[in-house]
């Protein structure tokens, strides 16, 4: 078969690229750089903060394959060849303090982030603690979260159990929703972003910058935030372990993170070697 024309290639991270021990496999680094030798420009697109990208972004070599990291779902994109913030969408300023004080009102374990760590009022939460491991980052207790903050930020996830999750997602949307994007990109981590970001924005912020179009684009994911940037993409990819809504979105289902979907997706779309399962 002939490989499909993709000059970009999108990577959701947890789930996706990583397996289950939050790692990428030597199959996985052999097809992306088998595709980068080929022109394939590699993004690594996540809720994460940059500070919990850069590592995997340093053990693929991006800034010699002029990779992008697309981080926090897209609010912030950095050119790795450069070192460069080539787009940055913070929350407007004013709603900061009123964010912090609806969290402690409810009893949140809400969480930002400085350039180098996690900052939380309560960083002994589970789903705190779990977003740390993710990032591989410290997390630094603040008395007041918005007072900690080194700048605006672009993001806040409230971080605790999906059924309470549930519950608040009204209040923030009643309180917020004319300002900000709300949703879950795992059902315990309830997202609270610039209005308009979403993985399809950044996603479409770096086809712009590279002079590509939607139908050069392969995106890949697992998740509920995924799906945006799936619908964006010319060419979409799920993973089988992600969730239903997820594969349904998507043209194409691949194997598990734990069994190199990625490479498989790689090497069946971009490099044409084998039979898609």
């Amino acid at each position: 078969m002939e490989p499909y024309d993709i000059r970009l290639l999108a990577l959701d991270l947890d789930g996706t690229l990583t397996n289950s021990q939050k790692e990428i496999s030597g199959k996985n680094k052999i097809a992306l750089y088998q595709a980068e030798k080929q022109g394939v420009r590699v993004a690594l697109a996540s809720g994460r903060p940059a500070l919990g990208i850069r590592r995997l972004a340093d053990e693929l070599w991006l800034s010699k394959r002029r990779g992008f990291i697309m981080a926090y779902n897209g609010g912030e994109i950095v050119d790795c060849e450069t070192g460069k913030i080539i787009f940055r969408k913070t929350l407007k300023r004013e709603l900061v303090p009123e964010i912090c004080a609806l969290g402690r009102e409810l009893g949140l374990h809400l969480i930002s982030y400085n350039d180098n760590e996690i900052i939380s009022e309560r960083p002994e939460g589970h789903y705190v603690q779990k977003e740390a491991f993710c990032c591989r980052t410290k997390i630094c207790r603040a008395e007041r979260l918005e007072e900690a903050l080194e700048q605006d930020p672009v993001k806040f996830i409230a971080a605790d159990e999906p059924d309470f999750l549930r519950e608040v997602l009204p209040i923030f949307r009643e309180r917020f929703g004319g300002d900000v994007n709300l949703f879950f990109s795992e059902p315990y981590f309830m997202e609270i972003v610039p209005k308009e970001i979403e993985k399809s924005f950044g996603l479409s912020r770096i086809a712009e910058y590279l002079g590509i179009t939607k139908d050069q684009i392969m995106a890949m994911g697992d998740g509920y935030n995924d799906i945006p940037m799936m619908q964006y993409a010319g060419l979409s990819v799920a993973m089988k372990n992600g969730c239903r809504e997820t594969r349904e979105a998507a043209d194409f289902v691949t194997v598990t993170n734990d069994e190199d979907g990625v490479a498989q997706a790689i090497e069946h779309f971009i490099l044409g070697k084998e039979k898609h399962a």
